[in-house]
């Protein structure tokens, strides 16, 4: 592992960037959507108003919780990858086959 670091921690450091600014993203269009939508709350009463908005947020926040999850783990996976392909050729089966043969192994 801190060979690794030592190796990659520059790629380490554009990955978290490349984070954060999904993340960033997402909390704009999640801003965004609740200044939108706040339009037509005047319509509503307020217990609809504050039941309806409960339910959106939970929805609006496990979708973009999964969809962060995805795209970070798409990321870390690309950057893995590379990191092994470039600092440790020789072991580059070894390092990227690790699932199949712990489970050939059981």
């Amino acid at each position: 592992g801190w060979q690794t670091f030592m190796r990659a921690g520059g790629h380490l450091v554009v990955a978290l960037a490349e984070t954060l600014v999904i993340r960033l993203a997402l909390l704009t269009a999640f801003a965004a959507l609740v200044v939108w939508g706040g339009r037509w709350a005047d319509q509503f009463g307020h217990v609809a108003v504050v039941a309806g908005v409960g339910v959106a947020l939970f929805a609006i926040l496990m979708a973009i919780f999964l969809l962060t999850m995805q795209l970070e783990t798409r990321v870390w996976l690309k950057q893995y990858r590379f990191w092994v392909r470039m600092f440790f050729p020789k072991q580059q089966l070894q390092l990227l086959a690790g699932r199949v043969r712990a489970a050939a192994a059981r």
